[in-house]
């Protein structure tokens, strides 16, 4: 599903990615592990295309969900209104409702993003993502800042949601990556492996 060849990733002198060879098979949940300013969101972004790589390549499915730190709705928009902006086609509404309930926002759906919490607004962008219809998603510490109740539901729905999906996870939190994953990857700077453990 991802092969990463020789990849590397410079900005200016600094070199944030070296040399990184990675493959992870369809469906497979992986997370990334290492401290921060290691090269783990820049891997994200040039996964997902929004940069480019100095050398080396990336051979992916194109269909890809990425989850941010931060929630990224569109605050013009209701929570309904969020979700239907990734839909096409008839039954948007519909559709959306569906999703909406499915990560427990029913009753949500006229309200706005400064009207909800942070974990409802973390739920709808899992809607949002799950309504792409993707067969990747690429989660950026997506539970950071949520209290600890709000976290373990959400991680739970998650990996209830994404059973289907290739997942790949950046996180600082193991018992995010053993709840979520199969396989934990341990980066130095470079995003060097330093280890890697199979739960």
């Amino acid at each position: 599903m991802i092969e990463i060849l020789h990849l590397s990733k410079s900005y200016g002198s600094h070199t944030v990615i070296r040399n990184l060879s990675l493959h992870i098979e369809k469906k497979e949940k992986v997370a990334f592990m290492a401290p921060s300013g290691c090269g783990k969101t820049t891997l994200f972004r040039l996964l997902s295309g929004l940069e480019s790589p100095d050398s080396g390549s990336i051979n992916a499915n194109p269909s890809m969900a990425y989850i941010f730190q931060e929630p990224r709705l569109l605050p013009e928009f209701t929570v309904l209104e969020n979700v239907m902006a990734v839909l096409s086609g008839k039954n948007k509404r519909e559709r959306a409702q569906n999703w909406l309930l499915a990560v427990g926002m029913a009753g949500h759906e006229q309200k706005y993003p400064d009207q909800i919490s942070g974990g409802m607004a973390q739920r709808t962008v899992l809607a949002r993502a799950l309504a792409s219809e993707k067969e990747i998603f690429l989660l950026d510490e997506p539970f950071q800042g949520l209290d600890d109740e709000s976290r373990k539901e959400l991680i739970a729905l998650t990996g209830n949601l994404l059973k289907n999906q290739t997942l790949l996870l950046i996180t600082h939190n193991e018992e995010e990556a053993r709840a979520l994953c199969s396989r934990i990857l341990y980066f130095e700077e470079g995003m060097n492996l330093r280890a890697e453990v199979h739960t």
